[in-house]
């Protein structure tokens, strides 16, 4: 049975009582809000902007070239509407538990208490191991931003750089992380809206040839691109290979 008290909120079920009872007796877990010590010096705005910067993906940057080929201009637009529906309904309902019960590492301790144990321990190691690859493929993003316009920057000390600003980011003080971490997402903002209005501008003629090209290629070759095999089925495996790049943008 889960209740509210000033300790916390009632969420543990007791594995001793009997598998006929329509409501299992609970007991007080002990998640508070603010018991783990925490230094709350994020500013609100900063939040924000992590939030924000936090949607957008390094792959909308480096990959999305090679998903355009695959599934065209339309799949590759139904694949992140479809993925950018999938994210809305779950951050819709994991603002809803943090907002009932704000605790540190949320998303793992409300698998493990609200749905099994084994999911709570699956999702702690899922994010443990994404956390670990997303480093490297961070390190490897920059290296071919870089190396794309110049090659006169040794792939080493990219890597060492790299290394060295998220141990920096990682080791100094909440306040600062907080502050670094505001005008990075910025960055990534303003960087999108830039990207915007570049490709509307080279869509309406402002580009070397004066082209003014703009849904043309929506007719030729097609809105849908056909991705291993022929016909629809090739059409369908292009929308799937799409919403893969959008799962990671």
């Amino acid at each position: 049975m889960m209740e509210d008290n000033k300790k916390g909120v009632s969420m543990e079920i007791n594995p001793d009582s009997k598998g006929d009872q329509d409501v299992a007796q609970g007991s007080v877990a002990d998640f508070v809000a603010g018991s783990q010590h925490l230094h709350r010096s994020l500013r609100g705005k900063e939040v924000q902007l992590f939030a924000i910067g936090g949607a957008i993906g390094t792959s909308l940057y480096v990959q999305m070239d090679s998903a355009l080929p695959k599934g065209g201009p339309a799949g590759l637009f139904i694949a992140f509407v479809i993925w950018a529906a999938v994210m809305w309904a779950v951050n819709e309902c994991f603002a809803e538990m943090v907002s009932y019960l704000p605790v540190p590492s949320p998303f793992i301790k409300f698998g493990g208490e609200w749905v099994d144990g084994a999911l709570g321990f699956a999702m702690a190691w899922n994010f443990f191991l994404n956390m670990a690859i997303l480093v490297p493929f961070e390190i490897v993003a920059m290296n071919i931003m870089i190396t794309f316009w110049t090659d006169k920057v040794p792939v080493e000390a990219i890597i060492v750089a790299m290394i060295v600003i998220y141990a920096f980011l990682n080791t100094i003080t909440v306040r600062y992380f907080g502050i670094s971490e505001f005008y990075m997402s910025i960055f990534k903002v303003l960087l999108v809206l830039g990207l915007f209005l570049f490709t509307f501008i080279t869509m309406v003629g402002g580009n070397p040839l004066h082209d003014a090209y703009g849904f043309r290629f929506w007719n030729r070759p097609g809105a849908f691109a056909e991705h291993l095999v022929p016909g629809g089925t090739g059409k369908f495996l292009g929308v799937l290979s799409c919403l893969y790049q959008a799962s990671f943008s």
